[in-house]
């Protein structure tokens, strides 16, 4: 649900899309995770380590200095839990956790006894930044950076306040309730104005985690299903303020997962839990449908199975930004390999050129930019399908051919549900305008309107379109589902 500020906890945490769609659907439904696409591991939960003394998952000492811990520590604390922050998993650290308010540099010592309810092999998961080691029984078996130097924030642009860190996985055989000791040494890299951030993952390692075994599930589970639903996204550890996304591109697991459930059953519902573009260009042909469910908060579950097994309007949405092709079709790329800034920034030489933002396409922002340069998009700015069809008959204008500068126009547009379900039409005005006037040509959203239609249903949509909408020496009016897709098309002309 995406993360940052903005993150909604949902409450209970097993309100989920399975859960939601077996109180809607009369047969069974069965789920397969098809492949691992977290990014980091689970976090470690209190039924897997208690903290020696029994007070918290954990005991965090404290150190003085930016050395491994040794010596005297300033004080400690419990952790009760690696979500104590409400915007990101796992330990963060904004200043000194014992002694807030002293400045300067310090290492952490975090202590605790494993306690997993079931004997197996379970993997770790380690993610820091700064240095860090960890140790189960007393020996090392993940260290960060890793040799060699990599680990760490990787920072992707100039305005990554949250970089993504590398994780290092290990696994280990541990017995039930075995009372392993496990402990992380840490020496924090403070980065305002997010501070220190530690990830320390565990999870019991099954045969669905081996990743041929889990396509596999996934494939056969689709094959063995009336219809399959294949759910991709980022957590909210990807997707989240503070840092910009590298691309585009969906990992290469997941379009696998993806090709293999669409060929096990040719009824198969892609949807994209997400709330940017993403190139599904790879598995568009696979698939029959594709469904965006943005990030809907807590009952975002609930919607989303609402939207697909129930009846009444469906999925009317419209997208309110263009989908690229290709991460070079968009504005922050270099046009025709020319050199010069573009978002999200450049560092440059001056000191005063560092970390600043340059948007370059100036008044080309975003489907502007596709239209001016005939760039076809893969889903246009405005673009929305439903459970029906629809069909724009008419446009009529308040005025004529020409229009005294100053007025404004009132538009009358006929749309019919030609379908057998009932849905939503949002009707969407763009304006363009002619001659000379700037961006001659181009065409910009004006006015929309959604209008509920039952099936067979023929109805009036009313828009207006201010003076101040109107460019001289004229301008064409043009209707229609989106920004591609204007069918019905009016020149006036500004007397």
């Amino acid at each position: 649900m995406g993360g940052g500020s903005s993150q909604v906890r949902v409450n209970p945490s097993s309100r989920n899309f399975v859960h939601a769609l077996r109180r809607l659907v009369s047969g069974a439904v069965s789920y397969e995770p098809g492949c691992d696409s977290s990014g980091y591991l689970p976090q470690l939960t209190p039924d897997l380590c208690r903290a020696p003394g029994g007070r918290g998952m954990l005991d965090m000492a404290v150190f003085p200095g930016k050395d491994w811990p040794s010596g005297e520590a300033m004080g400690s604390r419990p952790v009760e839990s690696m979500a104590e922050d409400a915007m990101r998993p796992g330990l963060v650290l904004p200043r000194n956790p014992v002694q807030p308010g002293r400045k300067g540099s310090y290492s952490v010592r975090l202590a605790g006894v494993l306690t997993p309810p079931a004997a197996g092999v379970y993997e770790f998961g380690l993610a820091c930044s700064g240095r860090a080691r960890f140790r189960v029984g007393g020996q090392v078996i993940a260290e960060l950076p890793r040799p060699g130097g990599a680990g760490g924030p990787r920072p992707q642009s100039v305005g990554d306040m949250c970089p993504r860190m590398d994780e290092v996985r290990v696994c280990a055989r541990l017995a039930a309730g075995c009372g392993t000791e496990l402990e992380v040494e840490w020496v924090p890299s403070l980065r305002p104005p997010v501070g220190a951030h530690l990830l320390l993952g565990c999870r019991p390692r099954a045969p669905r985690d081996d990743p041929s075994a889990a396509l596999d599930g996934a494939a056969a589970a689709a094959a063995a299903a009336d219809a399959a639903v294949v759910v991709v996204g980022h957590t909210s550890v990807d997707e989240t303020e503070g840092r910009d996304s590298a691309g585009l591109a969906i990992e290469a697991p997941v379009l696998e997962l993806i090709r293999r459930v669409a060929a096990a059953n040719a009824r198969t519902v892609l949807v994209l839990n997400s709330c940017v573009p993403r190139d599904v260009g790879p598995v568009l042909g696979a698939v029959p449908a594709v469904v965006v469910s943005w990030f809907g908060g807590q009952e975002a579950a609930a919607g989303l199975a609402s939207a697909l097994v129930e009846g009444g309007w469906g999925p009317c949405g419209r997208l309110p930004f263009t989908w690229p092709r290709a991460l070079g079709d968009t504005p922050a790329a270099f046009p025709d390999g020319a050199e010069g800034p573009r978002y999200p920034g450049v560092f440059a030489d001056a000191a005063q050129e560092q970390g600043r933002v340059f948007y370059e396409e100036g008044l080309l922002l975003g489907y502007r930019w596709y239209q001016h340069r005939a760039i076809p998009p893969l889903f246009a700015f405005g673009h929305g399908l439903g459970y029906s069809s629809i069909a724009y008959r008419a446009l009529e204008l308040s005025c004529g051919a020409e229009l005294p500068a100053g007025r404004g126009v009132e538009l009358r547009v006929t749309v019919a549900n030609t379908g057998t379900r009932p849905t939503k039409e949002v009707v969407q005005a763009y304006v363009a305008a002619t001659g000379g006037a700037p961006l001659a040509g181009v065409k910009q959203l004006r006015a929309f309107a959604k209008r509920a239609l039952a099936p067979g249903e023929a109805a009036t949509v009313t828009l207006q379109l201010e003076p101040s909408a109107l460019p001289a020496p004229g301008f064409e009016v043009l209707v229609g589902p989106s920004s591609a897709d204007t069918p019905l098309r009016r020149v006036v002309r500004v007397a």
